[in-house]
């Protein structure tokens, strides 16, 4: 990231390190810019919809879940799975 902060794939994995070292907040971040980044990155949606409902941010949560649903049912499925 420090290289190159344009590395969608780079900031999707931090993303998930710091989820699973409980660090939701900046787990958060990364997957803002993931999905700044490329808006289309399924992935990166679900886990910024998943980050929003963890962090308290329920209208954010429905918003992306809505927004996956109208994409495919089976990614909003994913996300709240």
């Amino acid at each position: 990231i420090n290289r190159d902060s344009t590395c969608r794939d780079c900031r999707q994995t931090l993303g998930v390190l710091y989820v699973t070292r409980g660090q939701y907040q900046d787990a958060l971040e990364q997957f803002e810019q993931v999905v700044k980044l490329d808006s289309t990155y399924r992935n990166g949606m679900i886990s910024l919809g998943v980050m929003y409902a963890m962090t308290g941010r329920g209208a954010q949560a429905d918003s992306m879940l809505y927004r996956l649903m109208s994409i495919d049912s089976a990614l909003g499925y994913r996300m709240v799975d």
